[in-house]
């Protein structure tokens, strides 16, 4: 804001027209140019739509969560960007599977979760390495 100004007949009016004058040419001429042009964000690098999980594979009496765990350890057998990791992966679902398949009707009750956790585990291994 600018400060109040006294204007006396004579030459102070004629100063303090010319300020004015002056101010709203300078706020005309500020008007008149172009906006700055909008930020745009750089998409990042690495930045990959996400890949499907495959179908679950029928598991039988075992919950839908482990047909996932399965599809996603039978999709790692074309990564081999993976390398060992990969065998061990395989290993690991391998001898889960055989112990779920035995475990009473009774005694399944956390299986759900641990395949969920488990197909979680392959997906961030296979994320980087196999494109997924």
């Amino acid at each position: 804001m600018l400060p109040p100004m006294a204007i006396r007949p004579g030459g102070d009016a004629c100063r303090a027209s010319a300020r004015i004058g002056a101010l709203i040419a300078m706020l005309a001429a500020c008007a008149g140019e172009d906006p700055p042009p909008p930020r745009v964000k750089p998409p990042i690098a690495d930045a990959r739509p996400a890949v499907p999980d495959p179908p679950p594979d029928p598991v039988g009496d075992l919950p839908v969560e482990c047909g996932l765990y399965k599809a996603l350890v039978r999709k790692l057998a074309g990564c081999e960007q993976l390398g060992p990791q990969r065998g061990l992966l395989e290993t690991q679902f391998e001898t889960s599977w055989k112990a779920w398949s035995v475990l009473p009707q009774s005694e399944r009750g956390g299986i759900a979760a641990g395949c969920r956790a488990a197909a979680d585990a392959v997906r961030a291994a296979a994320a980087g390495p196999c494109a997924w």
